[in-house]
């Protein structure tokens, strides 16, 4: 069954490991039976980050989806910083 996934119907990783992890339930809930077998469950594929060129960050620039970001970094630093400030008081 699981070589049928990998193989023929080409299933994801999450899938491979969702119905490994489904026969393995199932040998020891219902049949209460040890699983025989040890199946290598696959591994995920390391992916390289994107990178933009220049071209790509000057229209990331000009979309305005840079600075809703950058708001959105700055909000997050003042939280921080109010929470920090209020864990710790000064002694006046």
């Amino acid at each position: 069954m699981i070589l049928y996934l990998a193989e023929e119907k080409q299933a994801a990783i999450s899938t491979l490991n969702q119905a490994i992890n489904a026969l393995k339930s199932y040998y020891g809930t219902m049949l209460k039976k040890k699983f025989l077998r040890e199946i290598e469950r696959p591994r995920k594929d390391k992916k390289l980050p994107i990178v933009l060129n220049q071209e790509e960050v000057a229209n990331q620039k000009s979309s305005g989806l840079l600075a809703s970001f950058t708001v959105l970094l700055c909000m997050v630093w003042v939280y921080i910083m109010v929470v920090l400030t209020s864990l710790c008081p000064s002694n006046s």
